[in-house]
């Protein structure tokens, strides 16, 4: 399965005009979060979930891979993966 949406790291950056949070793949803007009717806390977070977007998917992937070729085992490292991608889109 070839993923389709804008590959390599995405990344976080406050807009320069208004104070919306930008989230940018690949020198692209991939999508921009708005901080009406949230709290400063939730806008962030927001922010960050959909930067870890890539890494949370590719998470899931490993998990899928390792169980269907471990019988059901997921590997330490897929594991140690899947906290990072975690801990980037919550921390």
């Amino acid at each position: 399965m070839k993923a389709k949406h804008t590959q390599g790291e995405w990344q976080i950056e406050k807009s320069e005009l208004v104070h919306d949070l930008l989230i940018i793949g690949d020198g692209k803007l991939i999508g921009r979060v708005q901080p009406e009717d949230s709290t400063d806390e939730e806008f962030e977070a927001n922010a960050k979930l959909m930067a870890a977007s890539p890494e949370l998917l590719q998470a899931l992937i490993m998990i899928v891979n390792d169980t269907e070729f471990t019988n059901g085992q997921i590997l330490q490292s897929t594991l140690n993966r899947v906290k990072e991608a975690i801990k980037k889109a919550t921390i």
